[in-house]
C-alpha cells in the first residue's frame, strides 16, 4: 500500500516543487529588478536634491552680497542719489498744507 501511494502521489509533488521552485526564482528574479530601477532613481533624485542645495547656497550668497550695505550705497551713488544734507524731521500732527501760507 505504501508504495503504491508513493508512485501515486510522489510524481505530482516533485512537479508542484519544481513549479513552485521556478515561480519563486521568477519572483526573485522580478522584485531584484524592481529594487534596482528604484535605486537608480533613487540615486537620480538625490543628486537633483544635492544640485538644488548647491544653487541656493549661491543664490543666498548672491543676494546677501547684492543686499549688501556697501553694494546699497555704491548702487545709488551710480543712479544719483547722494547723502542727505540735512534732515527734516516730521511729526505727528504735521499738515504740510497748513504751512504753505
Amino acid at each position: 500500500m505504501g508504495q503504491v501511494l508513493t508512485k501515486f502521489f510522489g510524481k505530482p509533488i516533485i512537479i508542484i516543487l519544481v513549479l513552485l521552485a521556478l515561480f519563486l526564482m521568477f519572483a526573485q528574479l522580478i522584485i531584484s529588478n524592481q529594487v534596482a530601477t528604484s535605486s537608480e532613481k533613487l540615486s537620480q533624485i538625490l543628486s537633483e536634491v544635492e544640485r538644488l542645495e548647491r544653487e541656493n547656497r549661491d543664490l543666498a550668497v548672491q543676494i546677501h552680497q547684492k543686499g549688501s550695505i556697501l553694494k546699497l550705497k555704491e548702487m545709488a551713488a551710480k543712479q544719483g542719489f547722494s547723502e542727505p544734507k540735512k534732515f527734516f524731521f516730521v511729526r505727528q500732527n504735521f499738515l504740510v498744507a497748513e504751512n504753505l501760507r
